[in-house]
């Protein structure tokens, strides 16, 4: 039977997949000592969050495949998981609807000044219902950065949903894709920036993308404007968006990722008002647990099984799996 080793829990539908598909043991604790006891006869590697090294798959000889949880692959080395032909599978596309609802519900929440709302309420001063006047969105202008599947989501909730012009800046799709998901295509990021109500950023974190939103390109951006990042930290400059959200040039900004995850007590973004922020949480619905799990242990158990994956990452190893 296949030794299949689970490092994080993940939704009980895929933990099913794989214990019909092998034996499953949870390693004591985290760490790559506690990982390696328990997989040094593994066959398959499952993680969400946990660094995958080059010497921690070096220390599993019999490793077939490796799991994540998740879409991203970040954590994993997957030039020495290619280099000895081991599988890496991901969940491209399984929380793509949640982190849609979760970039609109934000907007949306900034936007109509809940916060303000329920703060005067809870204090007693319900005349100051007056002061806070929150805006519609139908009309408004949402600029996504990365039309990708959540973008092209967002696009389309907005679109048909919410009425709103949707700009879209994405120098690698064809101007042709845009339109055909009911959105204008822009050749240069800051006129996305100066013409949106709403900013919402959908790519990856790269050594191009890290810091594009700088303080010039904040500055940038349409006055009262509301910014949503449910990517990647690092690709905005924390300290230039703090002093655009105090001196009041942004009218908001949701963030669910940081540069440092959990975001250190002195970050200067503490001290900015209206200001939403999350754990890393945009994609972590019951709905998309559920897919996500499902989804990635179906492929552990193909390829342990000798069989075709849907979703391997690393394509080149195809012929070895």
């Amino acid at each position: 039977m296949k030794k299949i080793v689970a490092v994080q829990p993940i939704h009980p539908k895929g933990m099913e997949i794989l214990q019909a598909g092998g034996r499953v043991v949870i390693p004591s604790g985290i760490s790559d000592e506690e990982v390696i006891e328990a997989a040094r006869d593994a066959d398959a590697l499952i993680v969400r969050l946990t660094k995958v090294s080059a010497s921690l798959i070096n220390a599993i000889p019999s490793l077939k495949v490796i799991g994540r949880n998740g879409v991203g692959v970040d954590n994993v080395d997957v030039k020495t998981a290619s280099a000895r032909g081991i599988a890496v599978i991901n969940t491209p596309g399984t929380n793509s609807n949640s982190v849609a609802e979760y970039i609109i519900s934000a907007f949306m929440f900034l936007h109509k000044k809940l916060v303000e709302f329920d703060q005067c309420v809870r204090k007693g001063e319900w005349q100051l219902r007056d002061r806070y006047k929150g805006v519609d969105l139908q009309g408004k202008t949402i600029g996504i950065v990365g039309l990708g599947q959540i973008g092209s989501i967002v696009a389309q909730k907005c679109i048909v949903g919410l009425g709103m012009r949707v700009l879209v800046y994405d120098p690698f799709i064809p101007r042709d894709y845009a339109v055909q998901n009911g959105a204008a295509a822009v050749e240069d990021l800051n006129t996305l920036l100066a013409e949106s109500d709403v900013v919402s950023l959908n790519i990856p974190f790269t050594p191009e993308t890290k810091g594009l939103l700088n303080s010039q390109r904040l500055r940038s951006m349409r006055r009262g404007a509301v910014l949503v990042n449910a990517s990647r930290g690092g690709i905005i400059d924390e300290p230039a968006l703090a002093e655009v959200l105090m001196d009041g040039h942004l009218g908001g900004a949701a963030l669910d990722v940081f540069g440092e995850e959990p975001p250190a007590s002195d970050n200067p973004l503490w001290k900015a008002p209206n200001l939403l922020v999350t754990p890393h949480i945009a994609g972590l619905t019951e709905d998309a647990a559920e897919r996500t799990s499902e989804t990635m242990a179906k492929d552990v158990v193909a390829v342990l099984r000798g069989e075709k994956p849907v979703n391997l990452y690393n394509r080149e190893i195809f012929s070895e799996v």
